[in-house]
């Protein structure tokens, strides 16, 4: 689940931080939780630090094909609108999981950007957050410029 997450709509952005093993459905869990928030707008783009996360070994290209995964996310777009959500992974066998979410989506007509990056800066640009910005989740404010 998440471990810390903060809704800057100064920024247009939700901030989640997830820590641990990362289990499978746990994804749609937490974007459930955030969408939930009072300060959550429809059309607001995400950030996503799993950069601590192992990601849970049952993980592969047939778990985002699933029927299951199918009908826990049929929701989203209606739930998350118009967005870019970004992950910050640390291995390139994260990479290649979050890419996956992207490939098997991508054709969709969500309206929802995905895309996995192992790079802070590169992530932060893509998602139009101040080039100069710091994200710090101890923070109640978590981007400064």
């Amino acid at each position: 689940m998440i471990d810390d997450y903060y809704i800057d709509p100064s920024v247009n952005c939700a901030l989640i931080r997830q820590k641990g093993e990362y289990k499978k459905a746990e994804g749609v869990a937490a974007l459930y939780q955030l969408v939930g928030h009072p300060l959550y707008e429809l059309g607001m783009n995400i950030y996503r630090d799993l950069s601590d996360c192992e990601f849970h070994p049952d993980y592969e290209y047939s778990y985002f094909k699933d029927e299951i995964r199918t009908e826990l996310t049929r929701n989203l777009p209606k739930m998350l609108g118009q967005c870019k959500i970004g992950w910050l992974v640390n291995s390139v066998r994260d990479y290649s999981i979050v890419h996956q979410i992207g490939v098997s989506t991508r054709l969709t007509p969500s309206g929802i950007e995905r895309k996995p990056f192992r790079e802070k800066a590169k992530l932060i640009s893509w998602l139009g957050l101040p080039l100069n910005c710091e994200i710090e989740f101890s923070k109640e404010h978590p981007v400064h410029q």
